[in-house]
């Protein structure tokens, strides 16, 4: 493990690109909300996260992420994070998943979904994109 501070994105993609997994043992849990997990995600990297004690319904556990079961336990991560580490299909299966849940969440997805929601609430007769008409 190496603490780097801060790196430019550039630089941090290049280090989640080299990882063979990213690990977030957060002791209030993982959820989508993380830009941690998107990141890693959308690098394709198979991640042990642990869970919120309220999961979140848009991350599919042992699908996008493994689960560490267990907060604040050491051996519990290792049991996470050991299957995506052994080269077989776990952790690439993994990896495309991960990359198909972090697309749902880009910021061209949460534009246009506020997009959506900003012309509901306008209702109709006003022109998409002409908040005086």
């Amino acid at each position: 493990m190496t603490f780097t501070g801060h790196l430019p994105a550039a630089r941090v993609s290049e280090f989640l690109h080299a990882a063979d997994a990213g690990v977030l043992p957060f002791t209030a849990g993982v959820t989508t909300k993380s830009g941690a997990l998107l990141t890693m995600l959308a690098h394709g990297l198979p991640t042990a996260v642990t869970v919120p004690d309220e999961p979140d319904p848009a991350l599919p556990l042992g699908e996008a992420v493994a689960v560490i079961r267990a907060r604040r336990d050491p051996a519990a991560i290792a049991d996470a994070v050991a299957p995506l580490l052994d080269g077989s299909g776990p952790g690439r299966r993994m990896g495309r998943a991960a990359r198909r849940l972090a697309a749902r969440h880009s910021w061209s997805r949460v534009a246009a979904a506020h997009r959506e929601l900003y012309e509901t609430l306008a209702g109709p007769g006003r022109p998409p994109g002409r908040p005086d008409a």
